[in-house]
């Protein structure tokens, strides 16, 4: 019996296997063709096998085990946790800038800061007027009138000097960022 009539009756019964083993249809094909690179070296050598399919799901899952273990032999292991605050950093900052830089460009550096304070840290208003040395009526006027701002309810009319400088809009998605995310 020669080597292609006695694997091809077993390849799709090998395919289904390889691609269960590997997670994958690509990796799949990958260890199919290994499989079959080992299996026929090994015929060429015995020129016959008793178990042809058992052989083959031998050379398979040895292949998968080499497999597996070159690949984690070279990765560094991360702690999940820092791989989780790496990948959030880089898809939530970017966004966080994005926010802040759209409230930048409607609202004064008061109006930001108020906004800031209250709706994302949360104080109450007579924390926010003991911070910010203005009464409690105050905070609640400008923050109504922040808010309107955000919406679009009113034009925003920023003087050139209350804008917010790029450097400090960094500081506070990053402050953001650590703050809520990290």
């Amino acid at each position: 019996m020669d080597f292609e009539s006695a694997v091809i009756p077993h390849l799709p019964d090998l395919k289904a296997y390889c691609r269960r083993l590997s997670g994958s249809k690509r990796n799949g094909e990958d260890l199919i063709q290994e499989t079959l690179v080992r299996t026929y070296a090994y015929w060429l050598k015995r020129q016959s096998v008793a178990n042809v399919k058992s052989f083959l799901f031998r050379i398979a899952r040895n292949v998968w085990i080499d497999e597996y273990r070159r690949y984690h032999s070279r990765v560094t292991p991360i702690a999940p946790d820092q791989l989780m605050r790496d990948s959030m950093r880089k898809s939530v900052n970017p966004y966080i800038r994005f926010v802040l830089d759209e409230a930048a460009d409607k609202l004064s550096l008061r109006h930001f800061e108020l906004i800031l304070l209250a709706d994302l840290y949360g104080y109450s208003m007579e924390e926010i007027a003991g911070l910010t040395q203005t009464s409690v009526s105050g905070v609640k006027c400008a923050l109504h009138r922040a808010r309107k701002l955000i919406r679009g309810e009113t034009k925003a009319h920023v003087r050139e000097r209350d804008k917010i400088s790029d450097q400090k809009l960094d500081e506070w998605a990053e402050r953001i960022f650590n703050e809520f995310c990290a």
